[in-house]
């Protein structure tokens, strides 16, 4: 039988271990208790900051005093304070006590001389109220949020929580519970010695002697567990977790020196607003294109596949981000007339870079003297088109043309934001401008330019001139999809889309514990150095590229499990990179 114990923000997962009946229920219902975690820290550090706005700890440890004699003297130093000032004792430890309180409180105290001596140092690292009865109550409904499946899973198995004396939490459904444990978080303080003991007393009943003890996340309190345990009768063995294994060892020099992590991503797809969306599409084989939507431009007057209109276009189809205008233009300090002049391929890269960063759990790091210092982070980004120049002149040129429609002002934007030092890059050398931005960005990491990089690219189809001058040229289909590799190949079909990764030198990444999701091994560029037409694509020029790339990360060509390929929607492109790759 298990029985799930939670101390403190552990009873959140304590409540899903009490819950879940198989992995892809600990996978599902987990990301919902990360989410309350979320929130009801947010709340409880509103709170504090409320109350008092300081950057103090809010706890400090007392040890050598009972209970009796803390709380008299604790009395004492809050009669000279308000009522939400007052200190208080919030967690009961084996080895002593954690009053809580805010950190002028807990300042005077310490000043206290029978109290000082008695005060462990450092601090305890907490930076809001806790466990704290006289608090105003959390708004459980908000923290909770909006989530049919909370109260559709029913409770397993009986949960002891610290913040509870009388037993298992008397709970029906997930929902339920976590709705106490979230009150119990913020308002009752917490007692493990006596929740342990009522554990045991527990396990005494089932007549079971044996008791395996795990523990998840700290283990301070573990002996003290095992010592109560034996206390009532039980023989207990402590299991440890084994440790995730590490990629690289603990010898961080083995990494190669050119070996670049991937530890951010983000996106705006076609009909793929996040990284979830795409991978669904991609894991159907779900084809996104469609005719031309009024929202980029009337297509019925452009349209002439006999060539009698101006400018005619000889397609109809593209793939297309569901809502591309929408941008938060306050998080980004822009006033909303400069917005509505930004090109939205600009408005994309700065969401899709600040979501990329939070993935990568990315933090402006201080230098020692307490002053920021600018993070050596460059940027880099592929852009081709900017038909939003073209809508800009048609409508009216205002005062945020040039930063809003320049290409040259996407990547800076980033810098600027950020406050980043690493340098800017705008880069336009057609189809392949970001894979240039991942070449450059990997020759800049590997030599030291710059410690971190964010590279993306991005189009967005507003203006019927490139559609026009893609299908007179014979690259667009004027069928519709693309037809890749099929002897019925006709052309391709235009996408929008902006998507940003952020790369580290995997050495770096490793010493940061980042979570890597994927390394980049190896990357190179070249051209087909003339041969045949400038836009047709170079046999022996690919092979080449292959073999260099290959070279570069010490693979073998029989070794390689998956190649994404180009796929030009050509008949002469596909062949051609075929032909090159299966050649290598």
């Amino acid at each position: 039988m298990l029985f799930p114990v939670g101390f403190g923000a552990g009873l959140i997962a304590a409540a899903v271990a009490a819950t879940a009946s198989n992995a892809a229920a600990i996978v599902t219902l987990g990301l919902e208790a990360v989410a309350i975690a979320f929130r009801l820290a947010v709340d409880l550090q509103r709170t504090a900051k409320n109350i008092e706005d300081s950057d103090g700890t809010w706890a400090r440890v007392v040890s050598g005093f009972n209970l009796e004699e803390l709380e008299q003297r604790l009395a004492k130093v809050n009669e000279t304070v308000r009522p939400l000032h007052r200190a208080y004792i919030g967690q009961v430890l084996p080895a002593g006590v954690v009053v809580f309180g805010p950190p002028s409180t807990l300042n005077a105290l310490a000043q206290t001389p029978d109290i000082a001596q008695a005060i462990a140092s450092p601090p305890a690292p907490s930076r809001c109220a806790l466990y704290c009865s006289h608090l105003p109550p959390v708004d459980a409904a908000q923290i909770m949020g909006v989530s049919p499946s909370l109260d559709a899973h029913t409770v397993q198995r009986p949960v002891h929580a610290a913040h509870s004396l009388a037993g298992s939490l008397p709970v029906r459904t997930l929902g339920e519970l976590l709705r106490l444990v979230v009150a119990g978080i913020a308002h009752k303080p917490m007692r493990i010695d006596e929740t342990v003991r009522a554990v045991a007393v527990a396990l005494q009943a089932t007549d079971r002697s044996d008791v395996v003890l795990t523990t998840v996340g700290s283990t301070w309190d573990a002996s003290e567990v095992h010592s109560i345990f034996q206390q009532h009768g039980q023989d207990v063995h402590v299991l440890e977790l084994p440790l995730c294994p590490k990629p690289f060892g603990d010898d961080v020099g083995s990494i190669p020196p050119d070996a670049i992590a991937v530890v951010g991503m983000s996106g705006r797809f076609p009909d793929s607003d996040t990284l979830d969306e795409f991978w669904r599409l991609l894991e159907t084989g779900t084809t996104t294109h469609q005719e031309i939507p009024p929202s980029r431009f009337s297509v019925d007057d452009f349209y002439g596949p006999s060539r009698s209109k101006h400018n005619a276009l000889l397609a109809r189809h593209g793939c297309f981000i569901k809502k591309p205008g929408d941008f938060d233009h306050r998080l980004f300090n822009i006033s909303p007339r400069e917005a509505l002049q930004m090109d939205p391929v600009q408005r994309m890269l700065l969401m899709t870079t600040y979501e990329s960063l939070e993935m990568a759990g990315y933090g402006p790091a201080a230098a020692a003297d307490g002053e920021q210092a600018p993070p050596r982070i460059a940027t880099y980004f592929g852009q081709t088109t900017d038909d939003w120049k073209t809508i800009n002149e048609q409508q009216g040129i205002d005062t945020h043309f040039l930063p809003g429609v320049n290409r040259g002002f996407a990547s800076r934007r980033l810098c600027h934001y950020f406050q980043w030092a690493g340098g800017f890059y705008t880069i336009d050398t057609g189809c392949s401008s970001s894979a240039t931005g991942l070449c450059l960005a990997r020759d800049a990491l590997v030599v030291g330019e710059c410690d971190a990089a964010v590279v993306g690219g991005g189009t967005l189809l507003n203006a019927p001139e490139w559609f026009a001058g893609l299908s007179q040229g014979g690259f667009l289909s004027p069928t519709g999809a693309c037809k890749t590799y099929s002897d019925r190949a006709d052309g391709y079909c235009r996408g929008e889309g902006v998507a940003v990764v952020v790369l580290k030198r995997l050495a770096d990444a490793v010493r940061a514990k980042d979570n890597v999701l994927a390394v980049l091994a190896g990357a190179s560029r070249n051209c087909n150095a003339g041969a045949g037409s400038i836009t047709y694509p170079g046999e022996d020029a690919q092979r080449a590229l292959y073999r260099c790339v290959l070279r570069q990360a010490a693979v073998r060509p029989h070794d390689v499990d998956v190649v994404e390929m180009h796929g030009t929607e050509t008949q002469a492109g596909d062949r051609v990179e075929m032909t090159a790759v299966r050649s290598v």
